[in-house]
Parts: C-alpha cells; sequence; structure tokens
C-alpha cells in the first residue's frame, strides 16, 4: 500500500491556543494543553477517507516525549491511525523522513510549510501545501489521484538505481526498439548520437544486451557533403555538442528500460577502450564511443543510491559560499547512507591507494566520500591517454584555431 506523509503542526493541529504559553516551553507541551488543541477543519474527515486507500504516517515538529499525548489527541480527534515520527529540529525530521522512505512507498505529502516541500523533496513524492490551520483539505484527494494518473515517469526516475545482475533472458525486439526510440527522442544540439547493439556478449555483469552509445560526427558530415558543405567547427566544441546529445540519449534510453520493467548499469570507463571497439565494431573515423549500458531484467532489487541533499545541488539565483557545516553535512549523509546499505562491502570495491601509502579504512568505515576522492585523486593524472583514443576516433584536439596555427607555420617558415 503507498503512503501519505502528513505533518501535524499547523496541518492538521491548531496549536494556536497553546501560544500564550510561549511555543517550545514545558508548559507549551502539558498534556491537558495538547489535547485542547483543535483540528483543523476538514482535516478528519479528508485522511479518514485517504486511510482506505493509502497509509498514513504522522510527522510532527514536537518533542519524541509528547508521542503518548501526540496520539491520544489523533485518536480523540477522530484521526485514522498511523505511524508517528517527532522531531524538534528540521535536522532530526529531515533524518526521520530519509529512514521512513527505505520503508514506505510513499505517494504524496501534506504539510503547511517551505520545510514540509524539502521533506516531500527528499522522498520523492508530490508535495502538497496548505494554508496554515485552514488548509482546503476538501481538494486533496483529487489532487493525489490526478498526480498518480501522471507521475509514472517521475517514480521511475526517483528510484532508478544500477543493476549489476541480471536473468538470461533478453527483452523482444519490439521493448529494444522502443527504448532506442526514447533515446532518440532526447534533447539534442545535433542528433549526434547513435547506438550500437550487442546481444550476449560478454560484459562485467552478464547482461543479455550491450548497447555503446557513440558521438557520431560520421553521419552529420554525410549529410553536410550532400549538401556541400564541410564541418567548419572545431573538434572540441564539436565534441562537447556530440557528448551532450549521446548523453541525454543514454539517459533517455535508461529511463524508458526502467519504465518495462528492465534495470542496467552504465560502463564509464568506455572512452579508454576506444581503440578495442573501434575493431570490435568496426566503427569509421569521426565516430566516438562514450560511453557502453548494460540492460537486462534485473535479478536484484537494490535501494536507490543516497544522493547529496537538496540545499547541495540546488542553488537559486547565485552560486553559494558552501559552508564548512554545510560540506561536513552533504558528506555525513552520504557516508552514512552508504555505509547502510553495505554497498561498498557487498561489492568488495575499496580503491587500493598508490604509492605505498598506508591502508587505514577497512569496510567499516570505507564509504562515498573516501572512494570519490581515491578515485579523482590518483587516477588519469595525464590526458595523453584520452587524447589518443579520440586521435584513433579522428579527432585531433589541439588549441587554436585552424587559421592560427596556419599563420604561426608561415610565420616559422619565413
Amino acid at each position: 500500500m503507498k503512503a501519505i506523509l502528513v505533518f501535524i503542526d499547523g496541518t492538521i493541529c491548531d496549536a494556536s491556543q497553546r501560544y500564550h504559553l510561549g511555543i517550545g516551553t514545558p508548559e507549551f507541551y502539558r498534556r491537558e494543553e495538547m489535547l485542547k488543541d483543535a483540528a483543523v477543519p476538514g482535516s478528519v474527515q479528508c485522511l479518514q477517507e485517504l486511510a482506505q486507500r493509502y497509509q498514513l504516517i504522522y510527522i510532527g515538529a514536537r518533542p519524541v516525549s509528547t508521542l503518548p499525548y501526540t496520539e491520544e489527541w489523533l485518536a480523540q480527534s477522530g484521526f485514522p491511525k498511523g505511524h508517528i515520527c517527532l522531531g524538534e529540529t528540521p535536522a532530526e525530521r529531515l533524518a526521520l523522513v530519509r529512514d521512513l522512505r527505505e520503508k514506505f512507498d510513499f505517494v504524496a505529502g501534506v504539510g503547511d510549510r517551505w520545510d514540509d516541500n524539502q521533506l516531500h523533496l527528499e522522498i520523492g513524492c508530490l508535495s502538497i501545501i496548505l494554508q496554515e490551520h485552514a488548509g482546503d483539505w476538501a481538494g486533496v484527494p483529487q489532487r493525489i489521484l490526478n498526480y498518480q494518473r501522471r507521475q509514472p515517469v517521475v517514480t521511475t526516475m526517483l528510484k532508478r538505481k544500477s543493476i549489476r545482475r541480471y536473468l538470461p533472458e533478453a527483452p523482444p525486439d519490439e521493448i529494444i526498439e522502443t527504448i532506442v526510440r526514447a533515446g532518440q527522442q532526447a534533447p539534442f544540439a545535433g542528433q549526434m548520437g547513435s547506438v550500437l547493439l550487442a546481444r550476449n556478449k560478454p560484459n562485467p555483469y552478464h547482461a543479455p544486451l550491450l548497447f555503446t552509445i557513440c558521438v557520431d560526427l560520421h553521419r552529420l558530415e554525410l549529410i553536410m557533403a550532400r549538401r556541400g558543405w564541410k564541418l567548419a567547427m572545431n573538434n572540441l566544441s564539436i565534441l562537447f555538442f556530440g557528448i551532450q546529445d549521446a548523453a541525454l540519449m543514454a539517459e533517455n534510453m535508461v529511463i524508458a528500460a526502467e519504465s518495462v520493467g528492465l534495470g542496467s548499469c552504465f560502463l564509464g570507463g568506455t572512452p579508454y577502450e576506444a581503440d578495442r571497439i573501434i575493431k570490435e565494431y568496426r566503427l569509421p573515423k569521426r565516430v566516438f564511443p562514450l560511453v557502453q549500458l548494460v540492460m537486462g531484467y534485473p535479478a536484484e532489487d537494490p535501494p536507490p543510491r543516497p544522493r547529496y541533499p537538496l540545499d547541495y545541488a540546488l542553488f537559486e539565483d547565485a552560486y553559494p559560499e558552501l559552508s564548512e557545516e554545510l560540506v561536513a553535512r552533504a558528506m555525513k549523509e552520504m557516508d552514512e547512507g552508504y555505509l547502510k546499505q553495505d554497498y561498498y562491502r557487498n561489492l568488495d570495491a575499496m580503491v587500493e591507494l598508490e604509492g605505498g601509502q598506508e591502508e587505514r579504512y577497512t569496510y567499516d568505515n570505507y564509504s562515498w566520500t573516501e572512494h570519490m576522492s581515491r578515485k579523482w585523486g590518483q587516477w588519469f593524472r595525464s590526458a595523453d591517454e584520452l587524447l589518443e583514443q579520440l586521435r584513433i576516433c579522428g579527432f585531433e584536439i589541439s588549441t587554436g584555431s585552424e587559421e592560427t596555427r596556419a599563420a604561426k607555420s608561415s610565420e616559422n617558415e619565413g
């Protein structure tokens, strides 16, 4: 059964009769005072209706010690039963919902403040923000129903995770063609993405399908030649546009696959294997393999991997000064999330230290931030290997325009 997160204070509970006692004081949280609170008009009837189809999870901005009084007030007010979580601070409530999202499949959250909206974003559901103490509860059930009718794409995206174990059965051709067609419908600069498909080819996760998504200028240049044109844009610029096209195409394919019950996993080292892929697939010049994608029916169902908190990813109007506190909190959430899933232990994926450094981590404390730091702090120090792979594909990367290089060459000759 899908769940709905319902905020208590201000959303279904009008505690204004206690305000004179001082919000947060011991007197404010006395049982006899809390039981005098009024239910927001329409909230009881609405939640009784929703409880017939959804599991209700109540969350409140109050001390955990008030849990018995909260349960008593909900019952005496006529609210349906539901799981209750209490946290006085926004940070406490954020931690609560992160735990709840592992246990419940939320379709909506109902609150009355921006803080509540942040909780709803964290669990990836419809966010309904009503007026404090006077919300329009009559329209809530229809809003949730309308959302459910149109939200499968968002749900699919928020629940996506990499799959590394697959069933041997391959999807039918119609499904494969639909996935690639969905990839083609991604936004593009010049349709500079093309797809190679190999069935039952050896791959790290034994998936039945292996896609290679390429930056493909070969097709574009054939079209331009028929129009009497030659490509004038420098290789670096056209590669950036092509990478956008191919990456967006690949992501569309992933979401399309998820929507029809398939799993997938990107193989990010593809650009460094371009020479091998060229021979294997007989690629013409001006086609660069950007990323490979294994795909098939999942033989596992891991939870979605943690992500940065929203305030470490979304910056409005200007890029902020990232405080030590914010960086530390983002690191803590990522590390604790991966440790909770035992992610690196299950994969046996600890990056080795180079240069004789002493290993001080075990899988008990080795997590995402250390893993990322070791990868990007040790690997691929030189661009030479990647530049060579690009050259093999017909992309010479150098500084300056052809005209500038020609002029310099003439000056040298003189």
